[in-house]
């Protein structure tokens, strides 16, 4: 595979929380991951906003209708998946305070509703996301990180996302990174905005083993004579291996 190196990170930053199974190893980006199985051992904590919104079913943690800009956060492991439905008229934020989620059924986090969302990982943790799906059914999504609307990743900490066989992270909308340290291993596109991807600062680490590192696909100007399907990397160290 070809190999585009846009950026150097000569230190890692301090991280102290959160569950490391098996670490994906930087000097051989050919490696495969066993399959983790995480025991259900994780905590929600209502931050700001509207409270009383989670729930488990069935081992999908369920973030629904919400009336006011709403932050929570989440720690631990869990073998399952995330579905965020809050609605269209408010922000969401989903602090990652040392998490660790995988799942084989489902596409790991799903994004449906939210006038933005945003996952973060807080300074000196470390946040894991496995999706082990051998296939897609009709009833899921091929990423491992899904959302339908604009989706910004971000926070000081660290988040590795590891798909088996489909993409790592996709915004049916706009894709925004920014200042996290970020690790994605996946075997099609590691990063996928329908609309744009945006990087505007962070350490970012792409391994598509078969597909892009960055990809858009809407070639559309809008009304206001803008256009879509952009890649735009402003201040990040960024490394991409791709097919």
């Amino acid at each position: 595979s070809d190999s585009n190196t846009l950026g150097n990170n000569d230190g890692e930053t301090e991280e102290v929380i959160g569950n490391e199974p098996q670490r994906m190893k930087n000097d051989d980006i050919n490696d495969s991951i066993s399959m983790v199985r995480f025991e259900n051992d994780f905590k929600v904590n209502y931050v700001s906003g509207t409270p009383n919104i989670y729930s488990l079913i069935d081992n999908t943690i369920y973030f629904k209708r919400i009336y006011a800009d709403t932050i929570c956060s989440i720690t631990g492991s869990c073998n399952g998946n995330i579905v965020i439905d809050v609605g269209d008229n408010y922000k969401f934020e989903l602090e990652l305070c040392g998490f660790s989620l995988s799942c084989d059924t489902e596409n790991p986090v799903t994004i449906l509703t939210g006038s933005e969302v945003q996952l973060k990982a807080k300074k000196q943790t470390k946040n894991y996301i496995y999706d082990f799906r051998s296939a897609t059914n009709l009833n899921s999504y091929s990423s491992a990180i899904y959302s339908e609307v604009d989706l910004d990743i971000a926070g000081k900490g660290k988040l590795e996302v590891y798909s088996e066989h489909h993409n790592g992270i996709q915004s049916k909308d706009d894709l925004e990174i920014k200042n996290l340290t970020l690790n994605v291993v996946c075997m099609d596109n590691a990063l996928k905005g329908n609309d744009s991807v945006n990087i505007e600062s962070g350490v970012i680490k792409l391994v598509a083993k078969a597909g892009d590192g960055i990809k858009t696909s809407n070639s559309h100007i809008n009304h206001k004579s803008n256009q879509k399907g952009t890649v735009t990397i402003l201040d990040a160290d960024v490394e991409i291996y791709a097919a």
